[in-house]
């Protein structure tokens, strides 16, 4: 999509975020609420099913009424004339956790803690508010400097139901994230909150050891790590 490109007469595309098979974030201006926003847009074949788009606007409701530092804001959602579905969103300059994670074989204390706080306070904001995130990975985490140089960790990309169901993408292909099929072998006796919270117990796991758990439960070290 070009830059400048005008949709629903109201969002501006300036960049590329990021695409992974037919749904694309771009960085884009809101022209209502004069805010830059992170718009993320499905297909129109998935917005032109049956009851697809309403189920959409429902869940995002849920979404828009959380207010947490560590969790990326959600602002609206809307139905082009095409059919695409909108989603815009907190447009969040920060690096994967696993991305910064990367060059360390463990994270220094200091910043351990922090992201484990930050991460479990958000979460537990979400569920008093009754909202699942579905995809807790080291992919679907952002690690932000602010201006004090203390780091912010914002969860991001929460399951959405409505497209998951309809989208005909298996769930690493939906949510961008590279691991989540080896995340999804849950006990099937978990109830949805319990999975969130299964999955923060691997990702802390992570984050502390710097290993990774695979289906066997295995621990696999990434290179360098002791």
């Amino acid at each position: 999509m070009e830059r400048g490109t005008l949709l629903d007469s109201r969002f501006v595309i300036l960049d590329a975020l990021g695409a992974e098979h037919k749904t694309a974030v771009f960085r884009a201006f809101d022209t209502v609420d004069r805010e830059m926003r992170a718009l993320k847009i499905f297909p129109s074949e998935l917005g032109g099913k049956a009851g697809v788009a309403d189920a959409f606007a429902a869940e995002v409701q849920g979404l828009i009424a959380l207010d947490h530092p560590c969790l990326m804001g959600v602002y609206g959602s809307q139905q082009a004339d095409d059919d695409r579905l909108l989603l815009a969103l907190e447009y969040v300059r920060g690096v994967p956790l696993r991305k910064f994670m990367d060059p360390m074989p463990v994270l220094p204390l200091r910043a351990m803690l922090q992201i484990v706080a930050q991460i479990t306070e958000g979460i537990q904001h979400a569920h008093g508010a009754g909202v699942l995130h579905g995809a807790i990975a080291a992919d679907t985490i952002l690690v932000v400097r602010v201006p004090n140089r203390t780091t912010t960790a914002k969860l991001i990309n929460f399951k959405l139901a409505s497209i998951e169901g309809n989208s005909g993408l298996s769930k690493s292909e939906e949510h961008g994230a590279a691991d989540w099929n080896e995340h999804d072998d849950f006990p099937v006796e978990l109830l949805d909150t319990d999975r969130d919270i299964y999955a923060l117990g691997r990702l802390l796991y992570e984050i502390v050891s710097s290993r990774c758990i695979n289906l066997e439960g295995w621990m696999t070290a990434p290179e360098g790590s002791v």
